[in-house]
């Protein structure tokens, strides 16, 4: 915490004691003690990603911490939740774009995660990997038509290249990402 907001709040909690003993009389209403506590509440809002009503009154949900330990788990290659999956959708929900490239870069793991043993180096191509998991049976014929479709149009949100989509198209992808990801981690072994 900043020293020189500690400071002024001694002094005026000294100035305050003193006035009111003297006078009888405090001093400090209540909006000079809300403009006194800004400079805190930017710790207290530093890592609150989300504020909700819950049933204990208003609650302020730390997903910072959920979405770096989940990030961390992907690296490591440990299986990935619906709740992980949530954490990090929530955390782009504001931005379609990203929402995009999150899905293009979970749906990359998550392929790889059912072909293990794949032959297509550390950053293999989503086209090989999806055709290598249909062809495999790791994915239905359904399931391929539709990651080819999320690949498509992801890969236009991430490198601005290849076919643009159409508005319909990008709306589908923003409203569908996330349930297609989801899917595809749902086929992962629980060990």
């Amino acid at each position: 915490m900043n020293i020189f907001y500690m400071i002024i709040i001694a002094v005026l909690t000294l100035v305050h004691i003193d006035i009111g003993i003297t006078n009888r009389v405090s001093p400090i209403d209540f909006t000079l003690i809300l403009l006194l506590l800004i400079p805190f509440l930017t710790i207290v809002w530093k890592d609150a990603s989300k504020i909700k009503f819950g049933s204990n009154g208003l609650e302020l949900e730390k997903e910072k911490a959920n979405i770096d330990k989940t990030i961390k788990n992907v690296v490591q290659g440990d299986s990935i939740d619906h709740k992980s999956i949530e954490t990090l959708f929530n955390s782009v929900q504001t931005n379609d774009w990203l929402k995009l490239v999150l899905s293009r870069m979970l749906m990359r793991k998550g392929l790889v995660t059912l072909l293990p043993n794949h032959s297509f180096g550390d950053s293999p191509s989503l086209t090989k990997l999806i055709d290598s998991a249909l062809e495999l049976e790791k994915i239905s014929s359904d399931e391929k038509d539709e990651l080819e479709k999320l690949r498509n149009i992801t890969y236009y949100a991430e490198w601005w290249g290849g076919d643009a989509p159409k508005r319909e198209e990008w709306k589908w992808a923003i409203s569908n990402c996330k349930q297609i990801i989801e899917k595809l981690f749902d086929k992962q072994l629980i060990a």
